[in-house]
Formats: C-alpha cells, sequence, structure tokens
C-alpha cells in the first residue's frame, strides 16, 4: 500500500490528476482502506482532496467506517488524523464517526502530548 498511497500523495501535491489511479483508488478503496496502514489512508485521503475528487463517493464512504476510524486514530500520527481530518472537510464529508473518535479526552490528550505545534495549529484553522 505505500507504493500506492506515495504515488497517490504525490499526484495531489502537484496536483495533477490521473484518471487510471483514481478509478483503481475508486474501485478498491474497501481493500485498501482494509490493508493499508493509517499514515497510507490518511495520504491518499489528503491527496483526494487536494485534487478536490468529488467522485471518490467510495473512498469518502469507506473512511467513516468504524475500523476505518479506530485504525486512524488508535494507530495514526497526529499529523495523518489530521490530514484526513482537513481532507474530509474540505471534500463537504459528513466525518461523523471521525469527529466522535477524536472527541474523546483519551485522543484529544495523546494528539497534544504527541503532536508538535504545527500539527495543533493545523487542527485548529
Amino acid at each position: 500500500m505505500r507504493e500506492l498511497s506515495n504515488v497517490v500523495h504525490g499526484l495531489g501535491v502537484l496536483g495533477v490528476r490521473s484518471d487510471a489511479v483514481i478509478r483503481y483508488v475508486e474501485a478498491e478503496a474497501e481493500r485498501i482502506v482494509a490493508e493499508g496502514e493509517a499514515q497510507h489512508i490518511a495520504n491518499i485521503t489528503y491527496a483526494l482532496a487536494k485534487l478536490g475528487e468529488k467522485n471518490a463517493t467510495r473512498w469518502f464512504e469507506a473512511m467513516e467506517k468504524e475500523r476505518v476510524v479506530q485504525k486512524l486514530v488508535q494507530k495514526g500520527s497526529p499529523q495523518s488524523i489530521s490530514n484526513a481530518i482537513w481532507a474530509m472537510a474540505k471534500m463537504g464529508a459528513e466525518a461523523k464517526n471521525l469527529a466522535s473518535a477524536v472527541d474523546t479526552n483519551e485522543v484529544a490528550e495523546t494528539l497534544v502530548r504527541e503532536g508538535d505545534p504545527q500539527n495543533i495549529r493545523v487542527r485548529v484553522m
């Protein structure tokens, strides 16, 4: 998954869209979020938002599944969680499960304790 994540993230950063890559991510969304690490999932989500991929509905629906949300919150870095939240907001996705998972004292304390000032600033903005 890291290779796919790196390619999609790179395309997002460059602002270059690849129909073939987007179709693949969309078709394999369930498998990618099930097998991918939190960082990979966050990177792909961030890139899709940077590209404004409104048609990535399967991906953003998969992002709200409880197992994916728990993977992000339990295994993701503060930056990964921040990027995923930003991306969901940018795309106008509901993100209720992700927001609820982050809205706990344990998670909030972990984010503040492990996050550097940049990560905290990004979450506040």
